[in-house]
């Protein structure tokens, strides 16, 4: 069966290009701090899923943040429509890795699920991620690489303010916001006698910014939903620590909802503790026996998860809370073929 076959056989999949806390798996810590130890010592305490993972580029254990690709087969066109969700500081490396292997040939959309630098360092490298074509340039007698269109991004009011002041140079001279008290502020005229000619040339991504309607202080409201490639998104209001929003995704058919919830600690009505800003394996299990999924998938695993022995530590944890769920631990590039309903 040839790649072609393979893409006409298909609708759409999901794949995991990160499943891995903020830190990422390996720690450089783990693989550094027995240069500081006494001799003997790292045998006893040393990170043997750190190590593991530096040590094979293909092991399950090597984790970057956690992000997911949407892949929604188009007919017409023959070719997949790609909507990234989170792009954080191991973007780049996640998409060396798997973009070639899954026929990426550009992002047409990302959504943002929030501000932290797990989530949206790797926003620069969007530049080479997107849709190019070749143009002629008469004047230099040259082929130049263009960008073809923007990619289209999706966050709330408040990811938006954080990242004007972050990436500025990746924002529209003025920015429409709607529901905040400051009005948007014009560009600055450049000064007399300015010449553009003496300005460098930068290649950056070129992206356009949309927001999703949402009354921050309310967690109970649900955001507006909004279309993505044909695709219907609704963004779910969670808890990061705190009072610190964070947003989760729920796309597809009614029968079959996807959620990818990455960074999320309590949801509006529960109240659940240990961790600071992120549910423990005990407090996912047991969320996953309030929601009952029929397939659950974890990611933000830190390095005390070994992928390897994953079937073993969930079974001590499925005993003592006495239930019977289909839980899985995710892995980056783990791919799922799914349905996603399109509308035209």
């Amino acid at each position: 069966m040839n790649g072609e076959d393979v893409k006409q056989e298909r609708s759409s999949r999901i794949i995991l290009l990160g499943a891995g806390t903020s830190s990422s798996i390996p720690l450089l810590s783990c693989l550094m701090q027995g240069k500081y130890l006494p001799a003997g010592y790292m045998e006893k305490r040393r990170c043997p899923v750190c190590i593991e993972a530096a040590q094979n580029a293909e092991s399950k254990n090597y984790r970057g943040n956690p992000s997911l690709l949407i892949q929604i087969f188009d007919k017409e066109q023959n070719d997949w429509k790609n909507i990234l969700i989170d792009a954080g500081k191991t973007f780049l490396t996640a998409a060396l890795r798997f973009f070639p292997k899954f026929e990426v040939k550009g992002i047409d959309s990302l959504l943002i699920t929030h501000d932290h630098a797990d989530a949206v360092f790797g926003i620069d490298d969007l530049r080479c991620a997107q849709y190019m074509h070749c143009e002629y340039d008469e004047s230099t007698g040259t082929d130049n690489w263009m960008i073809s269109r923007p990619i289209d991004v999706y966050c709330s009011h408040k990811t938006l303010k954080t990242l004007q002041g972050v990436v500025p140079y990746l924002m529209p001279k003025k920015i429409e916001v709607e529901n905040e008290d400051e009005p948007a502020r014009p560009s600055t005229p450049p000064p007399p006698n300015f010449c553009f000619a003496l300005v460098p040339f930068r290649f950056v991504a070129k992206l356009s910014w949309k927001t999703f309607d949402h009354a921050e202080d309310d967690i109970t409201h649900l955001p507006s939903k909004f279309s993505v490639c044909g695709l219907e998104i609704q963004p779910v209001s969670m808890f990061h620590g705190g009072s610190y929003i964070c947003y989760g995704f729920i796309f597809g058919p009614n029968l079959a909802k996807i959620a990818y919830l990455s960074d999320v600690k309590k949801f509006p009505g529960c109240t659940l503790k240990d961790h600071d800003s992120h549910l423990n394996l005990i407090e996912a299990v047991h969320i996953c026996q309030l929601i009952k999924p029929r397939r659950a998938i974890l990611v933000g695993m830190s390095h005390e998860f070994d992928y390897y022995n994953f079937d073993e530590t969930l079974q001590s944890v499925l005993e003592e809370t006495d239930t019977n769920l289909n839980i899985e631990m995710g892995y980056d590039g783990m791919s799922i073929d799914v349905h996603l309903p399109i509308a035209d």
